[in-house]
C-alpha cells in the first residue's frame, strides 16, 4: 500500500493493514456499482474512522460489546443524473 499526503501518514499510530484496506475499497466500489446501476456515473466512497492504537474513546464498541477498530460513518455515491444537480 503506498499511502502519500498528511491524510495518510503512517506514522499516526493506527495500523494500516492492507487486508483492512482493501476490504473498504471494495465496500466503495459497491457503492460505484449501485450508482452505474442507477444509469449514474459510477462513483462511491465510505469514509472510515480508524482507531489510533491505545486510544480510549467511549462509543468504540460493536453490539455484542467488541472493540471495534474501525467503522464507517459516512457512504455514498453518485446521484447527479437522478437528482438532475451537478453539485450532488
Amino acid at each position: 500500500v503506498v499511502c502519500k499526503g498528511p491524510a495518510m501518514n503512517m506514522n499516526d499510530g493506527v495500523e494500516h493493514d492492507e487486508e483492512k484496506h482493501e476490504k473498504w475499497m471494495r465496500e466503495a466500489l459497491g457503492e460505484a456499482e449501485n450508482a452505474l446501476l442507477r444509469g449514474e456515473v459510477p462513483v462511491g466512497c465510505v469514509l472510515v474512522r480508524w482507531k489510533a492504537k491505545g486510544s480510549v474513546a467511549g462509543d468504540d464498541e460493536d453490539e455484542d460489546g467488541e472493540e471495534q477498530e474501525q467503522a464507517v460513518f459516512g457512504r455514498g455515491s453518485n446521484r447527479c443524473t437522478e437528482m438532475r444537480n451537478g453539485t450532488l
